[in-house]
């Protein structure tokens, strides 16, 4: 399905990555969007970074509420964030 929607993934540059931005798959769910991302970031050329998040929250007014558990954290995936492996983050 990927290849069918995103035929230049495999060549995409910064130059022509536009394109991305001209087609979209839909689906249902977020781990349906979580597998299709995964098979994407496989296709795309170039080196994969990661980037860890964090286990804490870092609170700058004292009218915060310092009780959010980091389980609860673990289990957030903000939306326009691709979680492969929570916490792991991926991206090319």
């Amino acid at each position: 399905m990927v290849d069918t929607v995103y035929p230049n993934l495999r060549t995409i540059t910064a130059n022509n990555a536009v394109q991305l931005a001209q087609a979209a798959i839909l689906t249902t769910t977020n781990d349906c969007v979580n597998r299709i991302n995964a098979v994407a970031t496989e296709i795309l050329p170039g080196e994969a970074y990661e980037y860890l998040s964090a286990d804490s929250i870092s609170f700058t007014h004292s009218d915060q509420h310092e009780d959010i558990p980091i389980d609860f954290l673990n289990t957030v995936t903000p939306n326009g964030m691709y979680c492969c492996i929570q916490p792991t983050y991926f991206t090319h």
